[in-house]
């Protein structure tokens, strides 16, 4: 979702990125008009509708699948257990035109809605689905039939069909109704003149009338802007509906945005999700103000002197491996952007203690393993993406470019701070880097637009195809939030505040959706769910767990990891005494485990004390790669927090 080519080209275009004169100097405001479909949105929420037939893509509170049969529409229903929050698809219904559909196409997509063509004989028609939106737009349709699964009950209300199936509600309209005929008693037809139809997803039975009020508005794209406003500390995020008329849309308010709305809204309505309850409200703008996050560039130095000295001892142990070559450069490209996040915060570390022989021969490995390591990937212009020559996780395609290049573009920005006379070397990776996982050039023919944060969802996500039942999903929210970091970092050390300011808004946003979504900050998970956090988030259920590793330890320090001035965060989650009385319940030998060191950082944040006394016997772990890191963690937390 940046440097001065691609700012140069904005300008040129006119189209997305405009500096508002009217506003005091020290407030930013970026504006993006609808994205381009000429490349492909892989890493979505509807990636999944780039395959025939389709996975389900969740458009809560609704979800949807495009097969031969239609358009499949499901209601989810939310359950589940011990380590899991269900809200899957289960199909209730689906729409066509009477025939088989053989084919599907991406129209085009905005910030966050799509727009899906099916082609079924002899037309061809299109569905619109926004995020957190319950109407459902169909046009170009000469006739549409519905047909609903046994034990849904179909009435007609005044000309528009009405169906129910236990608590689930959907009410379907045709606009300039020509025709409406019952085939069988779960399968009706409707005509319209214009070929315009709507789909509604109800919180309940008594919405009926306020949905078949609603104006007819065709969503044509979505689009979010935002601004830094440093007079006041706040990110100011909007969102509109580019719609036929000017009348206001009903659309859903999620858990995450409650607590920043700008303006307070009437709820109508509400629906139980897998990401937690949704409040239905109507509006023509939906506008949220979050806390401008206040990112450090470094960490801060200890000033007892024994804690000190055992940290400028340990820098010097931990940097003696990698200068002697010991700890030897990874094949792959995850293994490699660790190892660079390792190097690159031991430089930090040793110029924080004027450890200058350390930090310059640091420096000079960094150089020489970043600058040809990054010569290591190439475009793929099938795929429109960065992919790496040494692919791991399914980078090649397209899966957890944020995780992966977060640690890049983070080695990089430290490595031209101090090296200035890198930047030449490093920036037109770095820019492609930034580019593939967070473009905003709406014109770009190269890369999508943010193709991996869901905007209204306050969160990214990590599968390119999304091919699961469940929809997208995403892990390691830590990991996320380094890449927001990284490029606010390497926007701040190349004097690019446009970077900058769009690393810190991409940031700011993945915060709120973490803090709700994963760590269940004032969002409660369902009362048969026995965990504290959820460790994957999808489309259709949270869980307990990971890809890797059923380990509690593993669960936990995937969302803590890497620790960099930036995991501040951490010490922002109310309660956290929970997380880590947690782990000592159920992961066995936890004190012993290999990313005790992970665990003990993370909870420094909010409780240094008992940390730095864990420190004293549990010192080993491998989770950070560098035991200086830890202690400068737990002893830093310790000195601001007394």
């Amino acid at each position: 979702m940046i440097f001065l080519v691609i700012i140069l080209s904005l300008l040129v275009a006119g189209a997305l990125l405009w500096f508002n004169r009217g506003q005091p100097a020290d407030l930013t405001t970026y504006q993006k008009s609808a994205a381009s479909s000429s490349v492909a949105k892989y890493n979505s929420w509807f990636a999944g509708a780039y395959a025939f037939p389709s996975e389900p893509l969740f458009a809560l509170p609704g979800a949807y699948k495009f097969s031969r049969d239609g358009l499949e529409v499901s209601v989810p229903q939310v359950g589940g257990a011990e380590k899991v929050v269900t809200g899957g698809f289960e199909r209730m219904c689906v729409v066509s035109g009477g025939g088989r559909v053989s084919d599907t196409k991406v129209l085009g997509y905005g910030d966050f809605d799509v727009d899906v063509q099916l082609d079924e004989s002899d037309q061809k028609w299109a569905v619109n689905l926004v995020q957190g939106m319950p109407v459902v737009y169909i046009s170009n349709l000469s006739e549409l039939t519905m047909k609903c699964a046994e034990g849904a009950t179909v009435t007609q209300n005044n000309n528009q069909l009405v169906v129910t199936q236990g608590s689930r509600v959907i009410l379907v309209q045709a606009q300039e109704q020509t025709g409406l005929q019952m085939i069988s008693p779960n399968e009706y037809q409707l005509i319209s003149k214009s070929g315009s139809y709507r789909l509604s997803i109800l919180p309940n039975q008594e919405a009926v009338d306020l949905f078949s009020r609603n104006a007819w508005n065709q969503i044509r794209n979505t689009k979010v802007s935002w601004s830094d406003n440093t007079a006041n500390g706040s990110v100011e995020t909007k969102f509109e509906w580019q719609k036929d008329h000017a009348t206001p849309v009903l659309t859903t308010v999620w858990p995450h945005q409650k607590a920043n709305l700008k303006t307070s809204q009437t709820v109508l309505g509400k629906y139980p999700t897998v990401f937690g309850v949704f409040d239905l409200v109507q509006v023509s703008s939906l506008e949220l103000t979050n806390n401008l996050p206040q990112l450090a560039d470094q960490f801060v130095k200890v000033t007892n002197p024994v804690q000190a000295q055992q940290i400028r001892a340990q820098i010097q142990l931990d940097a003696k491996p990698f200068l002697d070559g010991k700890t030897a450069f990874p094949v792959g490209v995850y293994g490699r952007g660790v190892w660079l996040g390792s190097v690159a915060s031991l430089i930090q570390l040793a110029d924080l203690y004027e450890l200058t022989s350390e930090r310059n021969q640091l420096l000079d490995l960094l150089g020489d393993k970043l600058v040809p390591g990054l010569r290591e990937f190439e475009y793929d212009s099938q795929k429109m993406m960065w992919v790496s020559k040494s692919p791991e996780y399914g980078n090649e395609f397209g899966n957890d470019h944020h995780f992966h290049y977060g640690y890049y573009i983070r080695a990089s920005a430290i490595l031209v701070k101090y090296r200035p006379s890198t930047y030449g070397l490093l920036q037109k990776n770095v820019t492609e880097m930034i580019n593939d996982i967070a473009n905003t050039d709406n014109q770009s023919s190269r890369y999508p637009v943010m193709r991996h944060l869901s905007v209204y969802e306050g969160h990214s996500w990590a599968d390119a195809r999304a091919k699961f039942a469940d929809g997208n999903n995403q892990e390691s929210s830590s990991e996320a939030m380094n890449a927001w970091y990284a490029i606010y970092l390497w926007g701040k050390n190349t004097t690019k505040p446009s970077v900058e300011s769009l690393g810190r808004w991409l940031y700011s946003q993945e915060l709120v959706g973490v803090k709700s979504y994963w760590f269940g900050q004032d969002n409660p998970f369902t009362d048969n769910y026995g965990r504290q956090i959820a460790s994957i988030v999808w489309g259709g259920k949270r869980e307990f767990g990971t890809w890797f590793s059923a380990e509690p330890m593993h669960i936990y320090g995937i969302q803590w990891l890497p620790i960099t001035p930036a995991s501040s965060y951490l010490g922002e989650l109310t309660n956290s005494a929970r997380y880590f009385d947690e782990v000592a319940k159920i992961q066995s030998n936890y004190g012993g485990h290999e990313w005790i060191d992970l665990y003990l950082a993370a909870m420094s944040y909010t409780d240094p004390q008992k940390a730095a006394q864990m420190l004293k016997v549990r010192p080993n772990g491998q989770g950070m790669k560098i035991k200086s890191l830890l202690y400068q963690v737990v002893y830093q937390n310790l000195e601001q927090k007394s």
